[in-house]
């Protein structure tokens, strides 16, 4: 019982970290990402895609 709840609160938790992110279009780090390691994270449906940062548009 009460790895179930510790496993559902993990789950809020991380739900939670994703979701500000992307609701507010704030840029993120991954440092252990094979590609760019900075971008923004994007809501899809129920999942969370990260979208690379576009290299090009820095100057």
């Amino acid at each position: 019982m009460i790895r179930f709840f510790l496993v559902r609160l993990r789950v809020g938790y991380r739900l939670r970290v994703l979701d500000m992110p992307a609701s507010e279009r704030l840029l993120a780090a991954g440092m252990h990402l094979d590609s760019i390691p900075f971008g923004h994270a994007k809501k899809q449906g129920e999942a969370y895609a990260f979208i690379p940062l576009d290299w090009s548009s820095v100057r």
